[in-house]
């Protein structure tokens, strides 16, 4: 169990069901929605669709990570599949 607050996590569980399942979770909504304004809740979403879409764009086009970034790649590797 992380030391992170429900809402940190339900932020951190949205992003990864809308990037796994396409929508966030009615559990999972529900909890950001109790956490989080409208306009806020809007953004969030928003931030994560437009980052999904970015990185598949980045992967359509075959466009790798930037060299001075490789060495963060190194710190905080990605998960495996």
């Amino acid at each position: 169990q992380s030391g992170l607050k429900p809402l940190a996590r339900a932020v951190l569980k949205a992003a990864r069901e809308m990037t796994e399942d396409l929508a966030i979770s009615d559990p999972t909504y529900a909890v950001l929605e109790s956490g989080l304004d409208s306009e806020c809740l809007t953004d969030l979403v928003l931030t994560i669709g437009f980052y999904n879409g970015v990185v598949r764009i980045l992967a359509s086009l075959e466009i790798d990570v930037e060299e001075g970034y490789l060495k963060y790649l190194d710190e905080f590797p990605l998960p495996a599949e």
